[in-house]
């Protein structure tokens, strides 16, 4: 978008594309997959015009970001030293950490890795929940999706399979992908559940119109940047979800400590994955130190806005900015917290 600017830098032996809007306390945003920094485009502006300082970094392997190589280049300690050397690279010693998705895997592993960098941590759909001690998460996809399709295990079915699939059709697989539970879409091609059956896109029907909250120009944007980079990148993050689990050995049964807030939407189908939101707020009970509950209503840290899916800073940006700018208010003006923060 030529209303935010795009920058570049050099961190953790990789170049980063990135958005640097606004001064005063800064506020980094991460993006989930198959996203890019654009996703946050609402809260760029609502956040910079607010006073905050919003970072908003294309990660590895997406957008205008490199993409190294190796599977491996894609786990979470790669990440996360990416984001601290690009913060380094600009100077600030602190941030309040926003992600989604897979974005919001990467700032509970960074809230874990480097709690004084991240004094206040928001993550968006993915709940932080602590990891089984026992076996890593890919057991529990294998268990539970047997001969059916499961889009994490068709990432891990091998090199190139899925990319593949989504380089040859990035608009149908990004339209369909976006508008899937938003808008009413015609039947798909697919409709065995098997994994025999078929790749993952024409599992999707095409929209009949896209929904509100995405514009034609928003796809087109998404479509020209993959379409330059390819899917691959993003799809290795999958690749290293066992990986991770390893990494986190230290990190097992370690709570989050900073105040923490979780904002999903009650239609999301990830919120499915993790049992439903009332198994979420049990599990968040285990993990989570502080949650943060202004008003003391005992929602465990959690807002759910209803009707919303998994895109969920796009779907309702009104809404999220309204939270988040209260979240972020609450707190740099605690005690203590503007020269903490």
């Amino acid at each position: 978008m030529a209303s935010i600017p795009l920058k570049f830098a050099t961190a953790n032996g990789i170049r980063l594309r990135y958005a640097d809007v606004g001064s005063g306390p800064a506020v980094l945003l991460l993006h989930g997959w198959p996203e890019l920094w654009y996703s946050w485009r609402h809260q760029i502006r609502a956040l910079s015009a607010a006073g905050y300082r919003v970072i908003c970094p294309d990660l590895r392997g997406f957008g205008g970001s490199d993409s190294p190589p190796a599977e491996i280049q894609y786990d979470q300690l790669s990440v996360a030293r990416d984001i601290l050397g690009l913060l380094k690279s600009l100077e600030v010693e602190k941030a309040a950490i926003v992600g989604h998705d897979w974005g919001a895997l990467i700032t509970y592993f960074l809230a874990l890795y480097s709690p004084q960098t991240f004094p206040a941590v928001c993550g968006m759909s993915v709940p932080y929940v602590l990891p089984n001690p026992k076996e890593g998460p890919m057991a529990g996809f294998y268990a539970r999706a047997g001969d059916n399709f499961q889009y994490i295990l068709y990432h891990n079915e091998g090199m190139g399979i899925a990319e593949r699939e989504y380089d040859a059709r990035p608009r149908e697989f990004l339209t369909r992908l976006y508008c899937a539970g938003s808008v009413r879409c015609k039947d798909p091609l697919i409709k065995d559940k098997r994994r025999s059956a078929g790749g993952w896109i024409d599992r999707f029907g095409d929209p009949v119109a896209l929904p509100e909250w995405l514009l034609q120009e928003d796809i087109d944007y998404f479509v020209t940047e993959y379409q330059k980079s390819g899917f691959r990148g993003g799809v290795n993050y999958y690749r290293n979800m066992h990986r991770n689990w390893q990494q986190n050995t230290s990190m097992r049964n370690t709570v989050i400590q900073q105040p923490f807030y979780l904002v999903v939407g009650s239609k999301d189908m990830v919120l499915s994955m993790y049992g439903g939101i009332e198994n979420v707020r049990q599990h968040m009970k285990k993990s989570i130190a502080r949650p943060w509950d202004p008003q003391g209503l005992g929602t465990g840290g959690i807002s759910v806005l209803a009707n919303a899916g998994h895109w969920i800073q796009q779907e309702c940006a009104e809404e999220v900015n309204e939270k988040l700018l209260a979240f972020l208010k609450d707190v740099f003006a605690a005690p203590g917290s503007r020269s903490h923060l």
